[in-house]
């Protein structure tokens, strides 16, 4: 069930933007970005959500629309529904995913519901050839808090002799595959 729908055409290039929501009362939002009637689309993920993507990867983007639709969305944990506090033993998200896993169900399980939902929504549009892609598993910067790409602990030196270290979601490029 679409909760709001937005739609601009500037030049050859379609914006919708919507809200889809799901029968647990999540709403994930959407942008569609599609030049003419292709029938084939990438949805794009980062845990930055849709906006990052937008922001750092607007080259990716244009050069898919090329040949595809391009469909940026924000799962459960990201961008806009994300969870902005850190990720540590006690954090708000690691109750979230205990509770998760005390009633069955596991956070990275909601969000492949989540994809599955935006999937099934972008074949009712026409689209029938679909790929997801994770644009951060090649993008590996200190300056992206937590790709999606590596799920092991990492650790880089700086010039300064400074260790920087990270852990990152322990999902690592499953949903992005």
């Amino acid at each position: 069930q679409l909760t709001h729908y937005q739609k601009e055409a500037p030049g050859t290039v379609t914006v919708v933007r919507f809200g889809l929501r799901l029968s647990d009362g999540i709403t994930l939002p959407v942008v569609f970005i599609r030049k003419g009637e292709q029938e084939a689309a990438t949805v794009l993920l980062s845990q930055q959500g849709k906006a990052a993507i937008a922001q750092h990867h607007s080259g990716r983007i244009e050069a898919l629309l090329d040949e595809r639709a391009v469909c940026l969305v924000d799962v459960r944990g990201t961008g806009e529904i994300g969870m902005e506090e850190p990720r540590g033993a006690r954090s708000k998200a690691s109750g979230r995913a205990a509770t998760a896993l005390m009633v069955g169900d596991s956070i990275l399980g909601m969000q492949i519901r989540d994809l599955r939902s935006v999937i099934g929504y972008l074949r009712t549009t026409g689209i029938e050839d679909i790929e997801i892609e994770d644009v951060e598993k090649e993008d590996v910067s200190l300056d992206t808090p937590w790709p999606l790409a590596r799920p092991t602990r990492d650790e880089r030196q700086h010039s300064d002799g400074v260790v920087a270290e990270r852990f990152d979601e322990p999902a690592g490029g499953i949903v992005g595959h």
